[in-house]
C-alpha cells in the first residue's frame, strides 16, 4: 500500500473515531443524522440538560459546590465519571460518589489523587483489575495499602506499586525480595539503601525500567547519569538528563555567582 492509500486509510479511522466520540456526548445527533425518526420536545430538552450538565462537570474552573448540586439530579454515568475526574472535586462530593456501581465512575475516582484512602482502600480489592491497577498508581494512596499491595498475587499490581513515586524504603523492602526479577531489581534501583556500585552495575542492566530506576535514585552518581542520558531508550536518557538538570540546578544555588 502506497503511502497516499495509508494516509487515507488512517484519515478515515480518525475521523471515525472523532464521530463517535461526538455521539457519545451529544447521542442526539445521531438521531439526526440517521433520520432515525422523530425526536420529541422532552427528548430535545433532555439532551439540552445532558450537554449542560457535561460542559458543568467537564469545565476545570467548576467549584466543588457546582459539582456536588448537579450529583444530586445526574442519573448519567458519564457525567458522574467527570465530575469523579475533576481537579476541583472535595471530599464531600468524592464520599458522595463512593457507593457509586458504575465501573467508569469507579476506576475515575481510583485515579483520582485527591479521592480519600478509605475510599481507596475499598477499591483496591474489587475484582476489577483496571480499577485495582489505578489504586496502584495512585500517588494519595496510603502506606499500609502501598505494604498491602507489594505483596498481591498479581505481579501486574506489584510492578505498578514499585513504580509508585511515594514508594518509600518500608514498601520497596517487600518488593526487594519479589519472585520476579525486573520487580526486584526495579525495587533495588529505587532504593535509597542501595550502593553508588550497585547503582552502576544496575545502570547496565538489560531491562530498561530498571534502567530508568536507576535514573531517578537521587543518589545515583554523576558518571553513571551521564553514560544514561545516552542511552538508547528514550525515556531513560530523557529521566537521567532530568536528573542532571536538577544536579545543574542544585550547585547554581549552592554556589552563585
Amino acid at each position: 500500500m502506497d503511502r497516499k492509500k495509508i494516509s487515507s486509510f488512517i484519515l478515515i479511522i480518525a475521523l471515525g473515531i472523532l464521530i463517535c466520540q461526538v455521539y457519545s456526548k451529544y447521542p442526539i445527533l445521531y438521531k439526526f443524522v440517521t433520520g432515525n425518526g422523530y425526536v420529541s420536545t422532552d427528548t430535545l430538552k433532555k439532551e439540552e440538560k445532558r450537554a449542560d450538565s457535561v460542559e458543568i462537570a467537564s469545565n476545570e474552573k467548576s467549584l466543588d459546590q457546582e459539582l456536588f448540586l448537579l450529583l444530586q439530579t445526574e442519573q448519567d454515568p458519564f457525567v458522574r465519571q467527570l465530575i469523579a475526574s475533576h481537579p476541583n472535586v472535595s471530599q464531600r462530593t468524592l464520599q458522595a460518589l463512593a457507593q457509586d456501581t458504575d465501573f467508569a465512575v469507579r476506576w475515575a475516582l481510583a485515579r483520582n489523587p485527591q479521592t480519600p484512602t478509605t475510599i481507596l482502600d475499598k477499591l483496591a480489592f474489587q475484582e476489577d483489575v483496571e480499577i485495582r491497577e489505578e489504586v496502584a498508581a495512585n500517588p494519595g494512596i496510603s502506606l499500609d495499602l502501598l505494604k498491602t499491595l507489594a505483596q498481591d498475587r498479581k505481579r501486574r499490581i506489584r510492578s505498578i506499586i514499585v513504580e509508585n513515586p511515594t514508594a518509600s524504603s518500608e514498601v520497596l523492602d517487600f518488593l526487594l525480595v519479589d519472585q520476579d526479577p525486573i520487580i526486584q531489581g526495579i525495587a533495588k534501583a529505587r532504593h535509597l539503601k542501595t550502593s553508588t556500585t550497585e547503582l552502576a552495575d544496575l545502570a547496565q542492566s538489560d531491562e530498561p525500567g530498571i534502567r530508568r530506576a536507576v535514573a531517578k535514585n537521587k543518589n545515583t552518581p554523576l558518571e553513571v547519569l551521564k553514560k544514561l542520558a545516552n542511552d538508547l531508550d528514550s525515556y531513560v536518557s530523557q529521566t537521567a538528563l532530568g536528573q542532571l538538570n536538577k544536579e545543574k540546578e542544585s550547585l547554581q544555588l549552592r554556589n552563585p555567582k
